[in-house]
């Protein structure tokens, strides 16, 4: 099964690069990056800072390298004019280069693809290990030969440590190799084309020093935010420390470099060793950081140490996340898809207040946490319930500000932000850039209210998956509450009708935005948003009967909660209006129907990818047309699957079978662009059960995202929602399992043509794994599981013990 770039080892578990391509390497530098949860850094050329200058821009333009190193959860103020007004929102900065490391032979040039003949190449990423790999053969202008042995990583035992490790070989020579590395505070914020007119510089007050013990240290302060931060580093060589008198240093722009000169033996190898830490103020609540990083840096043991170290907090969970399959491509697709969500949810990240960012710590997207935590908390919780509790406190801590939102825009409860970073403020700015003609188009998304929605979709299917009442009492039903509020004031009777109507909102499509010709932004009735509403009223009343009794008067007293609330919200989600075509299926939004119809969706941008972008050089605006960028309609049933919308559906009063679910998803169907990263794994996903041959083919094609040549914008980071939901539509779509309350639900439908996959999971402390492909699908109970567990079929339940299996 084709759809990554990149070859495989024999295991599946290494990504390979075997050739390189100046052009696509700023998206296998973000593809082949490495985080731990709290730091990220792309696998950019550590040599070609020194060895080809011109081709690491400060701003990216043109670059055929983007080194970049960020800080999980920092975020500094980006601001640019844009239609008179002042555009304001947070950004993750790109902080200085501490990986500069270059070798040359004393009078010549450095060594890098630019500078010398590639004899050999291969750029790896090792998904067992953690590790990112790499290999360059280098033929110099005199003709001889070098090899670099290149090994990263980010340590998963130390959240402030990164290691890259050189070990260079004198092919067909010997005599002194100059060793030259530092820091480099040049940068800026430049990859992303629709945020470059924001203000990019987040780097101020940059210096450097070189400590006596041979450490160098570079610190500086954000532009906008008070936050300093300290990045030191130091250098071994054949595993010695080296002292600062060997050094010879110089400064350019913000940039301090050091050089030593050292004998190299022909064929002998030389172990270089950069061992760099990463503190910010927010870090350390007594040191300042420079102190705390040199701190880092001095204590850490031997490179082979901290490998070893890494390797063994890695491998555990990895060994339980890793994906096998009998065809190598499709089992390398899959575990590249859990390894970066790995490294973005892990138990580094559980313990701090973060968020899931939709492009993981990168520039996409300003490092903003949208909805996209929906689709990929349950895949980074997959193995490990545990590591969920950190996004979700992300969500609770900022209760408070979603509590003002609400009351602000004269709701009760709590109205969490579209775009989220640091405050839980909304983030998202009044005007977004278009790239193609350089406009500002108005940004009305911070209309999109469903994120509310989602996170209630997460505490519940995280409490079913992990059993953590506590949780529950504590903080999700407090959450449910306000949120089940927010929707019950948002909801206002229409007398005419008899229902009641949601208003001034965007669904997840962000193609329509208000109608054609209206004065005020925002829709009517956006079927997504007010199906999920229904479930969130009802999962919250739900909730709220289920508490003990002493934690439900509690909760009232906390909250303020009236007697009549709960059954409030039971009758709105009963009256809720949904909109439908004439033949009865959903439509998008009320007057949806009314818009110009379009015969070729993909036709109305060629070669761009944004429609609404393309449209608006033109004059036009993509809210005249039935054009959708993402599934509104098919997130239903990607979500809630076809039980659970007509459900939901008849529980209001609506007539809804399963002709008029089929006509739901066709007409949906025909009016996509697929622009959306989401879009076709939603699809996969939302068909898998009524349509396996298309929901395959949409599978295979969501398989492209991100890893294959041009086939959107990884370079500005991951589509970690895509690459989670990916792995969600195999276990909980294909293979049909399902978290409930009392028991797990398995009911598979496995497509043809997909091969076997095996793939574990934890539903309350009880360890499976499924085997499955068209032909079985198997549950297998861990050996260790301290209990027999409920295994709910089609037409049967049956008791799985410790050890045993279930097969359909």
């Amino acid at each position: 099964m084709r759809g990554i770039d990149g070859s495989a080892d024999d295991h599946g578990d290494v990504l390979s690069f075997d050739s390189f391509r100046p052009d696509d390497e700023l998206r296998r530098e973000s593809i082949l990056g490495l985080g731990n949860g709290a730091l990220f850094v792309r696998a950019s050329a550590p040599e070609a800072r020194l060895a080809a200058p011109c081709s690491v821009s400060a701003n990216g333009i043109a670059s055929q390298h983007y080194p970049g190193i960020y800080r999980a959860g920092l975020y500094d103020l980006s601001t640019a004019k844009a239609n008179g007004a002042i555009v304001r929102t947070a950004s993750v900065p790109r902080l200085p280069n501490a990986t500069v490391l270059a070798i040359r032979r004393p009078g010549g040039a450095w060594l890098g693809s630019n500078s010398a003949e590639l004899v050999e190449y291969r750029h790896a990423l090792d998904l067992c290990r953690g590790l990112a790999l790499r290999t360059l053969v280098l033929r110099d202008a005199s003709g001889t030969t070098t090899q670099i042995d290149e090994t990263r990583f980010v340590s998963y035992a130390n959240p402030f440590l990164i290691v890259l490790r050189w070990t260079v070989t004198a092919c067909d020579w010997e005599g002194l190799i100059d060793i030259g590395t530092g820091t480099d505070a040049n940068v800026c914020n430049g990859i992303v084309d629709s945020q470059r007119p924001l203000e990019s510089a987040h780097i101020v007050d940059a210096s450097h020093a070189d400590t006596v013990d041979g450490l160098s240290c570079a610190v500086f302060r954000l532009a906008a935010i008070p936050v300093t931060v300290a990045v030191a580093a130091r250098v071994d060589v054949d595993g010695q420390r080296t002292d600062v008198a060997q050094w010879q240093a110089w400064d350019e722009e913000h940039a301090r470099f050091r050089l030593v000169r050292m004998p190299i033996a022909r064929r002998t190898p030389l172990r270089i060793d950069r061992i760099v830490a990463v503190k910010t103020s927010r870090d350390v609540a007594s040191a300042h950081p420079v102190d705390a990083a040199c701190n880092e840096v001095r204590g850490a043991p031997h490179a082979s140490r901290l490998q070893d170290a890494h390797r063994r907090a890695w491998t555990p969970g990895w060994e339980q996340s890793r994906i096998d399959s009998e065809d190598a491509a499709l089992r390398l697709a899959l575990n590249v898809r859990a390894f970066h969500v790995r490294q973005t949810v892990s138990p580094i990240s559980a313990h701090e207040d973060l968020g899931i960012p939709a492009r993981g710590w990168q520039e996409g997207y300003n490092g903003h946490v949208f909805w996209d935590d929906l689709f990929v908390l349950p895949e980074g919780a997959r193995t490990q319930p545990a590591l969920a509790k950190g996004p979700l406190m992300y969500r609770y801590e900022r209760l408070d500000a979603a509590r003002r939102a609400a009351s602000s825009n004269g709701l009760r409860g709590a109205l969490y932000p579209w775009r989220s970073a640091t405050t839980g403020d909304e983030e998202t700015p009044d005007f977004r850039y278009n790239p193609l003609d350089g406009h500002w188009m108005r940004d009305n998304t911070h209309l999109e209210r469903h994120v509310g929605a989602s996170i209630a979709w997460n505490i519940v299917h995280y409490v079913r998956m992990s059993g953590d009442d506590v949780y529950l009492r504590t903080y999700g039903a407090e959450m449910m509450v306000e949120i089940a509020r927010m929707w019950a004031s948002l909801s206002k009777l229409n007398a005419t009708s008899g229902r009641y109507d949601i208003g001034g909102v965007i669904g997840p499509d962000e193609y329509h935005d208000g109608y054609p010709g209206a004065a005020a932004p925002g829709l009517l009735n956006n079927a997504y948003t007010n199906v999920m509403a229904m479930w969130t009223l009802r999962s919250a009343r739900d909730i709220l009967d289920e508490l003990p009794a002493e934690d439900r008067a509690a909760l009232v007293r906390k909250v303020d909660l009236a007697h009549d609330e709960p059954e409030c919200w039971r009758t709105i989600a009963s009256r809720l209006s949904v909109p439908f075509f004439d033949d009865g299926s959903i439509s998008q939004f009320e007057g949806f129907d009314t818009l110009r119809e379009v015969s070729d969706p993909r036709s109305f941008s060629p070669g761009h990818s944004r429609t609404d972008w393309f449209v608006e050089t033109k004059g036009g605006t993509t809210n005249a047309w039935q054009l959708v960028k993402q599934p509104d309609v098919l997130m239903l049933f990607y979500l809630l699957r076809e039980r659970g919308v007509r459900s939901l559906l008849e529980q209001a009063g609506y007539r809804f079978g399963r002709e008029a679910a089929q006509r739901s998803l066709e007409q949906c169907l025909g009016r996509m662009t697929h622009e959306s990263s989401l879009s076709r794994i939603v699809c996969a996903g939302a068909l898998a059960g009524t349509d396996p041959k298309k929901s395959l083919a949409f599978f295979r094609r969501a398989l492209e995202t991100d890893h294959v040549p041009a086939s959107g914008s990884a370079q500005e980071g991951l589509h970690l929602g895509s690459h989670a939901s990916l792995l969600n539509v195999v276990l909980h779509h294909y293979a049909g399992v399902r978290y409930e309350t009392d028991a797990i639900a398995f009911e598979p439908g496995w497509p043809p043509g997909l091969p076997r996959v095996r793939m574990g999971f934890n539903w309350r402390g009880q360890r499976f794994v499924l085997c499955a492909d068209a032909a079985k699908a198997e549950l297998h109970a861990a050996h260790d599981n301290d209990r027999t567990v409920d295994v709910r079929l089609a037409e049967r339940t049956v008791c799985v013990a410790p050890g045993d299996s279930v097969n359909v």
